[in-house]
């Protein structure tokens, strides 16, 4: 049992799956993004469009940046990750997981919304970039079906209300409910906002001088969480000790 549905518990259920195991997955609200799409990789694409770019202050509203990164993988040289091609791969879906009764899990009815969360936001990433292709008038070639998007009519055959682990033999969960990093350790020196992350200005604590973060989620742009944004990020950190801490 894989609880969680983000890029880990997507990711690691197809491990699992390539392997021959029993997979069940208890989803949640997840987006994902199309790996390929009309010629160009995501990536090249979110560079294009300056989608990795993006500050808290370009998105909607400022909370959009705690949600869920979307589900892609690079493996097999990247591809399409969706909830319903992991159906089609045999893996058997539930809602979110909402309790624990000894050995019995309980889950929350809402398959379908976590499903439809995924291809909504894939469906945005596509007008996004047909936009741009639009805007700047440059060439590409027409959208393409991708059979990891196709729907499945079993998607909710399994879906179900609770499960008995020892029932089902199951006897390994794996949980992929997110992680972050725990700086409780310098409350006394640093402030931390309600999520536990350093108050920071591009990674310059704007309450302790002289004390500066490296590898913050969104210390300037959505793509400080990536290794494509270390680099850039760690010269502004460089830049900045030398010209107001050294």
């Amino acid at each position: 049992m894989i609880v969680g549905s983000g890029q880990s518990g997507c990711q690691i259920a197809e491990d699992l799956l390539e392997q021959g195991r029993e997979v069940w997955m208890s989803t949640s609200r997840v987006g994902r993004a199309p790996r390929r799409y009309r010629g160009r990789d995501f990536f090249t694409w979110g560079q294009m469009v300056g989608f990795f770019d993006q500050t808290v202050a370009d998105l909607d509203k400022p909370e959009m940046r705690y949600q869920t990164q979307p589900q892609i993988s690079g493996t097999h040289g990247g591809h399409t990750v969706s909830l319903q091609q992991l159906v089609r791969d045999g893996a058997r879906l539930v809602g979110r997981l909402v309790g624990v009764d000894s050995e019995t899990l309980r889950f929350s009815p809402d398959l379908a919304e976590n499903v439809r969360a995924g291809d909504e936001t894939s469906a945005r990433f596509k007008r996004m970039l047909d936009g741009f292709i639009e805007r700047s008038g440059m060439e590409a070639p027409p959208p393409e079906d991708d059979p990891a998007e196709a729907p499945e009519a079993a998607l909710f055959d399994t879906s179900r209300a609770d499960m008995n682990l020892e029932e089902e033999g199951i006897a390994t969960l794996i949980w992929c409910t997110g992680f972050g990093c725990d700086l409780r350790w310098m409350e006394e020196s640093v402030e931390l906002d309600r999520h536990g992350e350093p108050l920071h200005d591009s990674g310059s604590s704007t309450t302790t001088p002289g004390v500066c973060f490296l590898g913050v989620p969104w210390q300037r742009k959505r793509k400080s969480g990536l290794i494509v944004g270390a680099d850039e990020d760690a010269k502004f950190v460089i830049d900045h000790i030398q010209s107001t801490v050294l």
